[in-house]
């Protein structure tokens, strides 16, 4: 898929069918599943070093603004987290973009750090 090729690492999640190896508890309504592989070297070897995927939470509440700073994570979050990872470096500041990719079309179900515009070019090539 040329999106994650052209995207990940980085800020694309894609919404996509479940895998039958996912534990139930984590399916979406849909039986969907955001995917996302960041551009964070520390993340990218955990997983190299674990061959596994991560589960993980977004940094911020539905409908909140992206924190920048890790003392702006809300408190019910880093609470609700078995691991938080603690950084001096900035955070990004802005969500990733999430789109759904199931269909013949994409659909932008929250336009982030990747502009639709750019989405959709990418997908017409594809």
């Amino acid at each position: 898929m040329h999106l994650v090729e052209s995207y990940w690492p980085g800020p694309l999640t894609v919404v996509w069918h479940v895998s039958q190896t996912i534990p139930e508890e984590f399916h979406g309504k849909d039986r969907t599943l955001g995917y996302r592989i960041p551009n964070h070297e520390f993340i990218l070897e955990v997983m190299r070093r674990t061959e596994r995927p991560l589960w993980a939470t977004s940094a911020n509440l539905p409908g909140r603004p992206a924190p920048r700073l890790y003392s702006e994570l809300d408190p019910m979050l880093v609470d609700s987290c078995d691991l938080v990872i603690r950084t001096k470096a900035l955070l990004m500041g802005k969500s990733s973009t999430v789109v759904d990719v199931r269909g013949k079309q994409p659909i932008i179900v929250r336009e982030g750090a990747i502009a639709e515009s750019d989405i959709e070019k990418i997908w017409k090539k594809g």
